[in-house]
């Protein structure tokens, strides 16, 4: 979002978009502008849902083709548990770690479209009130 430079009306300030209209013209144009970036978002979200999904269809298939446990009670079989429990550990493990940062992005996403909605809310009531 801060590589957006498209308008003269909106402007962005780190993370925070600001609003420069004075006429009912600039803020429908304002909001034509936010709701292409909302859209923006959208998509960046649904890439970022199919990743997840594609990675955790890619774990559940790994899990079902594990196979059992070891049984046994002696040293050996509760050895060879331990490393399997490990190792299914460990890709649990694995898996929430490669999907932690795209559900942050994803409630990055999520709010920034929460504040283009609240701008997009005060933007119509500036048009209702000025438009006589």
């Amino acid at each position: 979002m801060d590589s957006y430079t498209g308008s003269s009306v909106l402007h962005f300030d780190g993370s925070k978009v600001k609003l420069n209209v004075k006429s009912v013209a600039e803020a429908k144009q304002a909001i034509k502008e936010l709701k292409v970036m909302k859209k923006a978002l959208a998509l960046r979200k649904k890439e970022l849902m199919i990743q997840q999904k594609g990675r955790r269809s890619t774990y559940t298939r790994i899990v079902r083709t594990q196979g059992m446990m070891v049984r046994g009670r002696s040293g050996f079989a509760s050895f060879l548990r331990s490393i399997q429990r490990f190792s299914r550990s460990f890709n649990r493990a694995n898996l929430a770690h490669e999907l932690a940062p795209m559900e942050d992005e994803i409630q990055h996403l999520d709010q920034h479209t929460l504040d283009f909605d609240t701008l997009i809310t005060q933007l119509e009531s500036f048009i209702l009130q000025n438009s006589k």
